[in-house]
């Protein structure tokens, strides 16, 4: 398996992080928002704090 295909790649992190970035419902919160790691056993999660 490629890196670039591997899951656990950090720049496959980045390209989702920075396509969430552009492209998505979280734009503003990834963008100028702060990151709180919380629930970290949970695969897959994003959350906002109200």
């Amino acid at each position: 398996m490629s890196k670039e295909r591997d899951e656990d790649f950090v720049l496959t992190w980045y390209k989702k992080m920075i396509g969430l970035r552009l492209h998505s419902q979280w734009s503003e919160l990834i963008s100028e928002g702060t990151f709180t790691p919380a629930y970290r056993e949970e695969k897959n999660l994003i959350a906002e704090e109200a």
